[in-house]
């Protein structure tokens, strides 16, 4: 499977190494945010990115979005890590510390803050 965003072309569900702050900038508009349930009030999001760093003996780290933005009520859904892969959403890396940053939104430009 493979699908273009903004002149760019993503295969499949392979994990994404290169390129992950534009990707992850560039696959979710930050005008669409929403109030996620149990976020500080007033406070939106495009993503909430989680990980498998805690308790990961492979040297492997992964990090994807928690949710993705959809047409309910809510305006999102829970997204899992089989669903991000098959979206093209879900970022590889082999240092815990820059995971762990990017996951907490090292990826964020101007636009998302």
């Amino acid at each position: 499977m493979a699908f273009k965003m903004k002149g760019m072309t993503f295969k499949g569900s392979g994990p994404l190494n290169k390129g992950r702050k534009k990707r992850a900038r560039e696959m979710r508009d930050p005008d669409k945010a929403v109030h996620v349930e149990g976020m500080e009030e007033g406070s939106t999001s495009t993503h909430i990115m989680v990980d498998d760093i805690r308790d990961n003996p492979t040297g492997e780290y992964h990090v994807w979005p928690s949710i993705t933005l959809d047409d309910s009520e809510s305006g999102y859904s829970a997204q899992t890590e089989d669903q991000a892969k098959e979206k093209g959403e879900y970022f590889t890396f082999k240092n815990k510390r820059k995971a762990k940053r990017f996951a907490h939104g090292s990826w964020k430009n101007k636009r998302y803050n």
